[in-house]
């Protein structure tokens, strides 16, 4: 009998590059002010919405997975759908899922919100509209 496959794993790789963002990017800002944690998963699952390649999900945490964390949201990366990717672009991944999260109606509370290009002209602006696929100004970091 095939031993299942693992669907989720937990990166203490990614957390740490959430962390890195939240504390250096002033367009995050008010998560560096709350006391949000965000959990950062890796999937062996590729993803597709709509005919497209999923990169990544950020999501509040589940009910079902609220007993293995404290934290209130989940970027989920979908390994199979950037394989191709180098640290650079897992990078600019992460800071993407967490331009996602903003402030909600009521104190303390923090949502999801849709993807949208004039949401997201930041990373446009510093990385181009097809950052995932040529270089980009990560790319002249040493």
């Amino acid at each position: 009998m095939d031993e299942p496959k693992i669907d989720l794993i937990r990166s203490e790789e990614l957390e740490e590059i959430a962390e890195e963002l939240i504390k250096e990017e002033p367009s995050l800002c008010l998560l560096r002010a709350s006391d949000l944690k965000i959990v950062c998963l890796e999937s062996d699952r590729s993803k597709k919405k709509d005919n497209k390649i999923v990169f990544a999900d950020c999501e509040p945490v589940p009910e079902k997975f609220k007993w293995a964390t404290e934290a209130q949201f989940m970027i989920t990366l979908y390994t199979p759908n950037i394989s191709f990717f180098d640290a650079k672009k897992k990078k600019i991944l992460v800071f993407r899922e967490l331009l996602k999260i903003i402030p909600g109606k009521k104190e303390n509370e923090f949502v999801i919100r849709d993807f949208d290009v004039n949401d997201f002209s930041e990373i446009i602006k510093r990385y181009g509209v097809r950052w995932y696929e040529e270089p980009t100004l990560f790319d002249e970091e040493k």
